[in-house]
Order: C-alpha cells, then sequence, then structure tokens
C-alpha cells in the first residue's frame, strides 16, 4: 500500500463513523439525512510509524426536526483509529462530537466503537 492509499482508507472510515455518530445524535434511521453538507475535513494527528490517526471533520447539521425552523448548528467530530502495524488495516477507536447549541441534546458527546465498528455513546 502505498502512504496516499493508507491515508484515503483512513480517511473514508473516519467519514463513514462521524457520518453514523451525526445521524444517531439526531435519531434518524438515514445518517446522511440530518447533514447539510461536509464542510471540512483535516488529519489533524498523526504518528510517525503510521500505526495511529486523528482525523477532524466539520458538519453543518440540518435540526429543524427539533426547531420546526432551518437550523443549522455547526457540529465537530474527531475520529482516533488505529492499527497494529503500518500494513495492516484501520481500526475506529473513539470519536469526540463538539456541537453548537441544540435544544435538549448535550454540547460534547464521546463515543467508543466495539471491535466490528459500531459506535455506542459512552459520555
Amino acid at each position: 500500500m502505498s502512504g496516499r492509499n493508507e491515508t484515503t482508507e483512513s480517511k473514508q472510515l473516519a467519514e463513514m463513523a462521524a457520518v453514523d455518530i451525526v445521524g444517531k445524535r439526531n435519531l434518524v434511521d438515514n445518517p446522511l439525512y440530518p447533514i447539510k453538507w461536509i464542510r471540512e475535513r483535516k488529519v489533524v494527528r498523526a504518528s510517525e510509524d503510521g500505526t495511529s490517526v486523528v482525523i477532524w471533520f466539520l458538519f453543518r447539521v440540518n435540526d429543524k426536526f427539533l426547531t420546526g425552523e432551518e437550523f443549522y448548528p455547526l457540529t465537530t467530530v474527531t475520529v482516533l483509529l488505529k492499527r497494529e502495524g503500518k500494513d495492516k488495516k484501520w481500526n475506529l477507536v473513539s470519536a469526540d462530537l463538539e456541537s453548537e447549541y441544540q435544544p435538549g441534546k448535550p454540547n460534547r458527546e464521546k463515543w467508543e466503537f466495539l471491535p466490528d465498528g459500531t459506535s455506542q455513546k459512552v459520555g
């Protein structure tokens, strides 16, 4: 695998996880439904040995379901991925969500991933 493909693989996996978490936060069956658009994504930290990476996403979320109005709070999800070696597959570890005020929802949430990649809220 080239470094570019490894980065692409980790970004795609992290993006799917971040979208899933935003969907669960907004209690919808289709996690893409509340996401107005992904404004930005970037690698914020990567280990020199290529075994861990942190990827940050900035979403604009449509939360009109609770307010009845067009309301688009900014939401960030920061995802940590690790792997046992440079040639191994990436595993989702944890994620932190931060959001502008949304009625009835906390501004910060912590998530962890089970071995099968399923996300669960832990705080």
